[in-house]
């Protein structure tokens, strides 16, 4: 390359100096400084050939760096001038890989042929330059082609990575900005993500970040990690609410269920100063995922006591249920329940509640006087409860032998004080399982059936083990619908059992049991939809996802059903409950059901239930091929698996029926039939299906089929009926046309034969063609018909002129009818065949029907003259052409002819 080729802005400048002595100074230092260097695009210099040497050297050049001098052509690389290296080191001389590329590419960043060429070279440039380790010179070429094009993912990385590496906040931060300003949507989320995460960060700037994850989340729709990191943000910078609306949207994205419950218990504890309420709501279906986690259940109540709601009570009970007597909060939760057990008028489960807390506590003072109160009360309950308070002072272990004692003193003449008394005894001890028997036995003979169900919910909240606890749930349900008559305490006792075990069938049945009598349909596919939002997949909630199908069919919600089958299917490939399921909409003439559950019970090999499913599909398919489709599907399976070839070959005439252009369908079917006993079902579908094609050629196909057919069954009328039907598509056809000749020339009937005859006849050749037109001669001479007859004579004689005999026969027909025009063109050709005397003789015969009926005396001299040039001359001829000759008025002529008959006369040998 020469200096002049350079862009402008690289050329050297001469640099003024301070002065002509200055000036010769610096001359004289620099006397050989006459070198410049190209350095990623930049001139440089100039430079001494010492200075060169020792920047190869240290390695901040290459041997490949471009040079020039004055007096040189073009730049070139050091390695190219001797006097450079003479004194450089071997190591110095090895050759830059990326040398000559790195020059191309400057060459295409000035002269590139496109925007494309000059962006990719920037880039791969950019690149080159980290791999040098100048970070610099990278970030120089990143920022010409970002500044090139803003939306090129390719320099934003490339500097992303540097600032990164560098630290380089701030430039990161800008990079940023600048690329969201280029993308949009989705892109440009992800791009203020990561301002979100770079302002939280090594920034410290929360209210960018805050700002920037709003932003991510309005483009890009609610993912889980820019909720978790704009929750934290929130929560951090005193947003409470904010925060807590943000925790909501993130129980309902995130991944794991686990995860969900986590955001919902978050969500609670930010609502919970200012909207206690709310907060409750929230925290209610974590309680029911998690029932024993007392922390929860704990918070549960917290909330529903801030927000003043009656719920408190029943959720206290719960709560004191489940609550270790060493829990730190027990006791606060025990005086509380109590005031409010107090408060609400239920005196007896308040004095229960201040004793346990006496028990636990013996210096709480509002419970000591609760219960002092409750014992100077003057009746049976009073004095029952001044001895139990007088045992209550007792050590725990004779306490409890006292109790036993004084239960069963009572068990005969007071049941009632002997029950209160094993409930204490189970309040001392609660796994006391012969007190527990003691006191269901009781209240089992007094009939108190609410006590019952109090004592198995009592025995529930110390009882656990799915298993266990599933069956007091029955029990309680079986007590409230059986013995109390309140199916609503059933169902309530069996939504709670569902709540912890959701995947038992037997208990999902007796749901579906009681939502039916109750009419709690839709309420209880929302249940079920709830908590398949609550639980990992699998297989029990495989089954859920039936449960809800089945209700949503019951409810005619058949494409919502339909959903949950196939999310059931998804969960577990080949579920039986979602083929039944699936099986049930079908039965409702469901399509899409049909559809999905085909290929499931083919892999079950429930043969006989995918058949039914298949006659389903094929009769509600509208007409034409996508219902000879259903119908074909339906033979195979009747073929393959059923072992029913006589239903499949019936399917595939119904199938031939609806699409006649279907080739294969046919094939399949003689296929089928081939194997059965009959043709009639092939024979059957053929006619109909010829009926129905409405394209000649699938007509002629089919009505050819049949008439093979049925000739292989020799049923040769029928046979011959169909190959009519080919003619009449193909009239010319030469397989139906000579299977027809056959069949009527083993009759008698002529008429039928001749037109067939004709037909072939006008298509033979040859030896063919002549023995065609002796049978349409022979089967002519029996017609009655004269006028068919003649037709059949004539279209004899054009397949072969030398039957003698057919033409003798129809001039005789012609004759009788005096049509002497019709019998002179029967005789012409004969002129032309056979020996001279055979020709003569047709000449002789054309003359004299033209001297006579068709008086054309002129053609009938042209006759016997053709007559004499054959046979000679005669006495008959010339007494002829004579006569001729005078109705002519040619007396030349007739005196020529008289004076040949004169001749002729004299010479009687010749003329014989």
């Amino acid at each position: 390359m020469t200096d002049e080729s350079l862009p402008a802005e690289t050329r050297v400048r001469p640099v003024g100096t301070a002065g002509w002595r200055s000036a010769a100074a610096a001359l004289s230092r620099r006397a050989g400084a006459v070198w410049q260097a190209l350095l990623n695009g930049r001139r440089l210099g100039p430079f001494t050939v010492d200075e060169i040497r020792e920047r190869v050297a240290q390695g901040e050049w290459s041997v490949d760096t471009p040079v020039w001098r004055p007096g040189l052509a073009e730049w070139a690389p050091i390695r190219q001038h001797a006097e450079l290296t003479a004194t450089l080191p071997p190591a110095a001389l090895a050759p830059d890989p990326n040398a000559a590329r790195r020059v191309e590419l400057e060459r295409l960043v000035r002269r590139a042929p496109d925007a494309d060429t000059r962006q990719a070279a920037l880039v791969e440039l950019g690149r080159l330059a980290l791999a040098d380790d100048e970070p610099e010179v990278a970030i120089a070429r990143f920022r010409q082609a970002l500044a090139a094009r803003p939306d090129d993912e390719a320099p934003f990385l490339g500097l992303e990575g540097i600032y990164q590496a560098q630290r380089a906040w701030n430039a990161l931060f800008d990079l940023y900005r600048q690329r969201a300003r280029a993308t949009s949507g989705a892109a440009r989320a992800r791009v203020m993500e990561r301002v979100g995460a770079l302002a939280a960060g090594p920034l410290r700037r929360p209210d960018k970040a805050i700002e920037a994850y709003q932003k991510a989340l309005a483009l890009g729709g609610d993912r889980p990690e820019p909720l978790r990191q704009l929750l934290g943000l929130l929560a951090d910078n005193e947003h409470g609410l904010e925060a807590a609306e943000i925790a909501l949207r993130l129980a309902k994205v995130a991944e794991a269920p686990e995860a969900r419950l986590r955001a919902r218990v978050r969500a609670a504890e930010l609502f919970a100063a200012q909207q206690p309420a709310r907060a409750a709501q929230i925290m209610r279906p974590v309680v029911d995922a998690q029932p024993d986690d007392v922390r929860h259940r704990l918070a549960l109540w917290r909330l529903l006591l801030a927000a003043q709601d009656a719920k408190a009570d029943d959720e206290g009970d719960r709560l004191l249920a489940r609550l270790p007597r060493d829990h730190k909060a027990w006791p606060e939760v025990a005086e509380r329940h109590a005031q409010r057990l107090t408060e609400a008028g239920r005196a007896a489960e308040a004095l229960a509640v201040w004793r346990q807390l006496l028990t636990e506590v013996p210096d709480h003072v509002e419970a000591a006087a609760a219960v002092q109160a409750a014992g100077a009360q003057d009746d049976p309950a009073a004095r029952l409860g001044a001895e139990l308070e007088a045992l209550a002072a007792l050590h725990p272990a004779d306490r409890l032998v006292a109790l036993r004692t004084l239960a069963r003193e009572l068990e005969a003449d007071r049941p009632a004080a002997a029950a209160q008394v094993w409930r204490e005894v189970l309040a001392l001890r609660p796994a006391d399982h012969q007190a527990e028997a003691q006191l269901e036995a009781l209240l089992k003979a007094s009939a108190d059936h609410e006590a019952r169900v109090s004592l198995l919910v009592e025995r529930l909240d110390r009882t656990r083990g799915d298993g266990r606890r599933l069956e007091l749930y029955r029990e309680i349900a079986t007590l409230f619908e059986r013995q109390l008559e309140a199916p609503e305490g059933a169902w309530t006792a069996l939504l709670d059992a569902f709540r912890e075990t959701y995947a038992d069938d037997v208990l999902g049945a007796d749901l579906d049991r009681l939502g039916r009598r109750l009419g709690r349909t839709a309420e209880l596919v929302t249940l079920y939809e709830e908590t398949l939002a609550l639980f990992e997949a699998g297989a029990p909630v495989a089954g859920l996802h039936c449960r809800v199908g089945r209700w949503l069919a019951r409810l005619e919600r058949r494409a919502e059903a339909l959903a949950h089958f196939e999310a059931a299917l998804a969960l577990e490939p080949g579920s039986a409950a979602a083929v039944d399921g699936l099986l049930g909409l079908v039965a409702e003439r469901d399509l899409a059901a049909a559809r999905r559950v085909a290929p499931l019970l083919a892999d079950a090999e429930d043969w006989e239930r995918l058949h039914a499913v298949r006659r389903r599909l094929a009769g509600a398919e509208a007409s034409g091929p996508a219902r000879a489709q259903a119908l074909v599907a339906l033979a195979d399976l009747c073929v393959e698996r059923l072992g029913r070839p006589d239903e499949a070959a019936a399917w595939l005439g119904e199938a031939l029926v609806e699409h006649p252009a279907d080739a294969r369908i046919f094939d399949r079917l003689r296929a089928v039939v081939a194997h059965l006993p009959v043709d009639e079902v092939l024979d059957d579908a053929l006619v109909r299906a010829t009926e129905a094609a409405e394209a000649p050629a699938d007509t002629l196909r089919l009505s050819r089929a049949l008439a093979r057919l049925r000739t292989e069954q020799g049923d040769g009328p029928g046979a011959a009926g169909a190959w009519r039907i080919v003619l009449g598509v193909a009239p010319q056809d030469p397989e139906a046309l000579e299977a027809l000749d056959a069949h009527l020339a083993q009759g008698a009937d002529a008429e039928a034969l001749v037109p067939i005859l004709e037909q072939r006849l006008e298509a033979a050749r040859g030896d063919a063609r002549r023995a065609l037109a002796q049978r349409l001669a022979e089967s002519a001479e029996r017609l009655g018909d004269g006028q068919a007859r003649q037709q059949a004579l004539w279209h004899a004689l054009d397949g072969d002129p030398t039957l003698a005999g057919a033409r003798r026969a129809l001039i005789g027909l012609l004759t009788a009818e005096a049509d002497w025009a019709a019998v002179h063109a029967a005789l012409e050709p004969a002129t032309g065949l056979g020996t001279p005397e055979e020709r003569a003789a047709a000449h002789s015969e054309l003359a004299a029907l033209c001297a006579g009926p068709l008086d054309r005396p002129s053609e009938a001299v042209d006759h016997w003259r053709a007559v004499q040039d054959l046979v000679g001359e005669s006495s008959g001829t010339l007494s002829a052409l004579r006569g001729l000759h005078q109705r002519l008025d040619a007396p030349a002529a007739e005196a020529t002819a008289l004076a040949r008959l004169a001749a002729l006369a004299e010479a009687p040998s010749q003329a014989a």
